[in-house]
């Protein structure tokens, strides 16, 4: 992560500004009980990606309780990260769920880079000791985790499986177990076979107004799934719209709401759903995914994708004439795109699998430049064997306009008769893109291979927004 940005690295403290409401105030000190000079700040919990806090200041302080060290105003009630950053030690976090009252008296005392002797405890506060210790091993899982998914390896979880049921069963303290919880569900995701009465313990320490939701909001789905509580999904993301109280989270579930009413074509319950996503939530993360779901340019189940005419990279005229009578992936790409380069393992394993079935590939490139795409594909990696069109950074081609493209990969799945038989943007990607492509081949009586057996552990189908990329691509380096 990258380190806070402050105005000032003054070797005095200015006197601290008049806060009003509640704070968060302490003192930071080395490990010999000196003040430190650090970089104190609040991140919300549904942001913790980000290094930026919402609040930070220079913390310089003397340990006298009169003259707190550091002195930061809480935004609002709610989980946050107090994120602490000094020169040669270890970046901090530890979760605080603040309320009215605000945390006063801290004394928290970072982890030098080059340790000398015994290193002491952060803290004297066992409560926040321990909230610090569970956050950085829920950290280090996810990290595990999303290298082995990077590089396309399985991690064995079962030791972090039965360690974390353990401790999940033997924990008393509320916001420990909301921690623990989420750690466990946490590793569904990641490919571990969740025991369904853990899950199920779990989910029971999560109710819909936990703040701890805002840890990893987009595993609700998922979580009910491997506790066996598919039918009472629909009802707890309903609460959670209504009841949590972090406004990420509730938006979150009102796009899920809304993805759900657009595979069940319920156009009304969609107005209405997406009204309140863009005005309500407008300023979310949730909001900005669920511009694909507009209504008004709803592209989905039994809809006519747009017409078009392109030259391949060949020089072929391509339409949708050319896939007639074939089941056809419509996939919107760059190179320089991360989330698209993570997808090419499933989309050549779809390829391979059903082509002989009926299954075609459309790649549409929104590369800086033509050149740019044969050096991807020499890649042995991905050779990406199926139609390619370019169409450019800044395209103004009507194809765009008429899918109303914001973010990449954005992959629809056209049928024989030109119409949209999936255009989900989850349901198409990664493990879940085999699923809706064999789905769609039944449905179409087209002639598919035999099918392998299905394992318990088979992926069930989210409502989760995925890693896009915004269609303009990062300045180059």
């Amino acid at each position: 992560m990258l380190p806070l940005l402050l105005a000032s690295a003054a070797l005095v403290a200015p006197a601290a500004p008049v806060v009003q409401g509640p704070t968060v105030e302490g003192w930071i000190h080395n490990q010999a009980g000196k003040p430190l000079a650090a970089t104190v700040g609040l991140i919300p919990m549904a942001n913790r990606a980000s290094s930026l806090a919402l609040k930070s200041v220079e913390s310089l302080g003397v340990p006298n309780k009169k003259k707190p060290g550091f002195k930061l105003p809480v935004p609002k009630p709610g989980l946050y990260l107090l994120d602490i950053r000094a020169k040669g030690y270890l970046p901090l976090q530890v979760p605080v769920l603040l309320g009215e009252e605000g945390l006063k008296g801290l004394d928290i005392m970072p982890r030098p880079e080059k340790p000398k002797g015994e290193i002491k405890p952060i803290t004297a506060d066992a409560k926040l000791l321990k909230a610090e210790a569970l956050y950085a091993a829920f950290k280090t899982r996810e990290e595990k985790g999303r290298t082995a998914q990077k590089a396309n390896e399985k991690v064995d979880w079962t030791a972090d499986l039965e360690a974390l049921a353990k401790d999940l069963q033997a924990e008393t303290d509320t916001d420990a177990q909301s921690i623990l919880a989420m750690g466990y569900l946490g590793l569904n995701p990641m490919g571990a076979k969740l025991n369904p009465e853990t899950a199920a313990l779990a989910l029971d320490k999560l109710p819909a107004k936990s703040p701890y939701w805002a840890m990893s909001p987009q595993i609700m789905a998922g979580a009910y799934a491997a506790a066996g509580r598919n039918q009472a999904y629909a009802g707890f993301r309903e609460a959670v719209a209504k009841e949590n109280p972090d406004v990420e989270v509730r938006g979150l579930a009102v796009f899920y709401q809304l993805a759900a009413a657009s595979r069940e074509g319920d156009m009304d319950k969609m107005k209405a759903l997406y009204q309140t996503l863009t005005t309500e939530y407008k300023d979310t993360a949730a909001a900005r995914s669920g511009k694909q779901l507009d209504p008004a340019n709803y592209l989905g189940k039994g809809v006519a994708f747009p017409t078009f005419t392109f030259k391949d990279l060949d020089g072929k005229d391509v339409s949708l004439d050319t896939f007639k009578g074939k089941l056809v992936l419509v996939d919107f790409w760059a190179t320089w795109c991360p989330p698209c380069v993570a997808e090419m393992p499933k989309l050549h394993e779809a390829y391979a699998k059903y082509k002989a079935a009926g299954f075609e590939i459309l790649s549409l490139s929104l590369d800086t430049k033509v050149e740019d795409i044969t050096p991807f594909r020499a890649d042995a990696k991905h050779p990406m064997p199926w139609t390619h069109v370019f169409l450019g950074k800044g395209s103004k081609d009507p194809i765009l306009q008429a899918v109303k493209l914001t973010t990449i990969p954005r992959p629809f799945l056209v049928g024989p008769d030109g119409k949209i038989v999936e255009g989900e943007t989850i349901r198409l990607r990664g493990e879940y893109l085999m699923v809706s492509v064999e789905k769609a081949l039944k449905a179409l009586n087209m002639q598919a291979p035999p099918a392998a057996p299905v394992a318990p552990e088979a992926p069930k189908l989210p409502v989760e927004p995925v890693k896009e990329a915004p269609v303009t691509p990062a300045p180059a380096k």
